[in-house]
């Protein structure tokens, strides 16, 4: 194998070398090593490096320093990170005019020094050159722990006049009492620190517009967003806890092709089979070695939300009002990548009859259908927007819908076992109890955002508990809360009466910086073993900086909310009204969390919606997206057609 680097030139020195900055105009090299000498190398003829000029012995010029341990170069400036004799102590960033300081070391214009934090520990510049920044990492010792800081230097006027007026501190304190909410995103923190005192910056990278820091949160498992304008950090951002054994994660793409049309709108337009949300491996095949799924489209196309009477409130139009909900069985072959669906089982209900439709149910509260020419069409007390699906053992299929939300179970067949619903259901329409379903589920759930319901489910077969996933956090009391909170509810019933049994707590990691939109939903789910299940969680946008987590989640020391030992909430308080440390407080603890991967980091650009998750028999995951039947997300324009 041929060498990838070759040796030309070397320079010797009992100094050491650690740290480098390097001036591409002087060819010039700076040289630190953690003591309290620079040294300054010629290297515009790499095979023969020398120096330039004597080392610059910083003690002599600067009193109550350990040690050099960093050094950056800019415009002719050079900087460098100074550790204070006592390490717990403020430390100082030394700045020199390098020319001026070669012209005549004696020069008091040559070198100004400010403090900074304690142990700044790295220093880089602006790409424009007009700031300094410095990670201070605030190590304990000795028993004193000091907080942890970035020093944002402002050189932009040159070093003649640079004083302490113009170093701003970007420190953490702002996120001290959130300790258990960054624990629980993987964030590491002692239980006896406050996260100030606890977060060590460690390295610094900088956006190209000189706008944004990221700071290394080395020993805590996440780094800084540090606005540089306003000097503030916005958000800690958490690596993740993983499990590194699983080794690193890998993608086949495989793509449905030649889809069935499911019908044509009322201006020719032919829609095809898509909208797939849920997914259940069935096992493989033995004799074609083809795996075996399920999956379920939800409500049918739609278009966007569009005010077709001028009444000034958005109906929602349907492209096709008598879509029937179904059940789409389908094989895939891992060799070709062939997709081929075999069955496609018609939902009903108890009559065997009336067909499920994926329209909405109580008016007032869920949206008011229209056809694509502006037609009001009728509502159905059991229509669903269906978002996933399981298979029991006794092959009859179990469900879970965003409209009420509601837990669906229907026999081999598609026809309706029975179908569960919050407490009081019936009431939000004045109907009689039983009109909607079973109503068994916890009367809370109503408060679902709309067609934010129920959107993963997964089935625990060993102690037959079916746990349905709110998609986004419920908007109790109020929209406001929702929009604030990260607590996603799971919920838990017995497959054999219906009742809830288990509530758990999954907390969101929805970072303050961020690109697209908040990440405020469960895309699915699928139990694994002894407690754990896979997770999808999502924002809505697309692209390679999209955020769409696969999470595995453990209930075995969570806190079942449902147990008749389980703590109370104040009163007054409800859990969405709830953060993480408060949760704490009360002894409620979340489900732990593990980072698998986050899709589109390793290639997984298939929209905005991953919707489907589903564990096969060798350990791998298979990730099904929800293209929305192929309907833009654009009013319609009330013709009978769809964008």
């Amino acid at each position: 194998m041929a060498d990838i680097l070759n040796k030309i030139g070397s320079f010797s020195s009992e100094m050491g070398a650690e740290i480098t900055a390097y001036d591409p105009i002087s060819q010039e090299l700076f040289v630190v090593s953690g003591g309290t000498e620079v040294q300054v190398l010629d290297l515009s003829d790499p095979t023969n490096p020398t120096e330039v000029i004597p080392p610059i012995d910083l003690a002599s010029l600067i009193p109550d320093i350990d040690g050099a341990n960093s050094v950056a170069y800019s415009n002719g400036l050079l900087a460098l990170a100074l550790e204070a004799s006592t390490s717990t102590d403020p430390g100082k960033v030394a700045i020199i005019d390098i020319a001026a300081y070669k012209n005549n070391p004696a020069d008091p214009n040559a070198l100004t020094v400010v403090q900074a934090g304690p142990l700044p520990d790295m220093l880089t510049f602006t790409p424009d050159g007009t700031k300094i920044l410095v990670a201070n990492e605030g190590e304990a010792d000795d028993g004193i722990d000091p907080e942890g800081s970035i020093s944002i230097i402002d050189v932009s006027g040159g070093i003649a006049t640079l004083s302490q007026d113009n170093v701003a501190t970007a420190d953490f304190s702002a996120f001290n009492g959130r300790e258990a909410e960054f624990r629980a995103k993987g964030v590491r923190i002692f239980p006896d620190k406050t996260v100030a005192q606890d977060v060590e910056p460690e390295f610094i990278a900088v956006s190209s517009d000189g706008t944004t820091a990221f700071v290394n949160l080395q020993e805590n498992n996440a780094f800084g967003v540090v606005d540089l304008e306003s000097a503030t950090v916005v958000d800690i951002l958490p690596l993740g806890a993983k499990d590194h054994s699983q080794g690193q994660p890998t993608l086949e793409l495989f793509e449905f092709n030649d889809l069935p049309v499911l019908g044509t709108t009322e201006g020719g337009q032919e829609i095809k089979l898509g909208g797939l949300s849920g997914l259940f491996y069935e096992g493989t095949d033995p004799a074609t070695g083809n795996l075996k799924f399920v999956t379920v489209p939800d409500r049918g196309p739609h278009g966007k939300p569009t005010d077709v009477d001028g009444d000034g409130s958005k109906e929602r139009p349907f492209a096709l009002p008598d879509y029937q909900a179904q059940v789409i069985r389908f094989e895939l072959n891992p060799s070709s990548g062939e997709i081929g669906i075999t069955e496609t089982i018609f939902l009903t209900r108890q009559d065997s009859t009336t067909p499920i439709t994926g329209l909405p149910n109580i008016a007032g509260v869920d949206e008011e259908p229209v056809d694509l020419s502006g037609n009001l069409l009728p509502l159905d007390e059991f229509g669903a927007e269906l978002e996933g699906v399981v298979i029991a053992a006794d092959g009859t299929f179990w469900m879970v819908d965003e409209y009420r939300p509601a837990i669906y179970h229907f026999d081999t067949n598609g026809v309706l076992i029975d179908r569960f619903v919050p407490q009081g259901t019936a009431a939000l329409a004045g109907a009689a109890v039983g009109t909607f379903g079973t109503e068994s589920l916890p009367e809370e759930y109503a408060n679902r955002r709309r067609n934010r319901g129920f959107e993963a489910v997964a089935l625990d077969p060993d102690e037959n508990i079916l746990y349905a996933f709110i998609q986004t956090p419920l908007q109790n009391p109020d929209r406001a809360t929702s929009n604030n909170s990260d607590v996603i509810r799971i919920l838990g019933i017995d497959t054999t009466t219906g009742n809830a049994v288990a509530e758990y707590v999954y907390l969101l990691e929805d970072p303050a910086f961020l690109s697209g939109g908040r990440v405020d939903k469960i895309g699915d789910a699928v139990y694994a073993e002894d407690g754990k299940l896979f997770v999808i969680e999502r924002d809505s946008a697309v692209g390679d900086t999209a955020k769409k987590f696969i999470f595995q989640i453990d209930l075995t020391a969570a806190t079942n909310l449902l147990a008749p030992d389980a703590p109370t909430l104040p009163t007054g308080s409800t859990l969405e009204q709830l953060s993480a440390d408060d949760l704490d407080a009360l002894g409620i603890q979340a489900v732990n969390k593990i980072k698998v991967t986050n899709l589109p980091s390793i290639g997984y650009l298939a929209g905005d919606k991953p919707e489907g998750l589903a564990l096969l028999d060798d350990g791998k995951l298979a990730v099904l997206n929800d293209n929305d039947f192929g309907v833009l997300e654009q009013e319609i324009p009330v013709d009978g057609s769809v964008p």
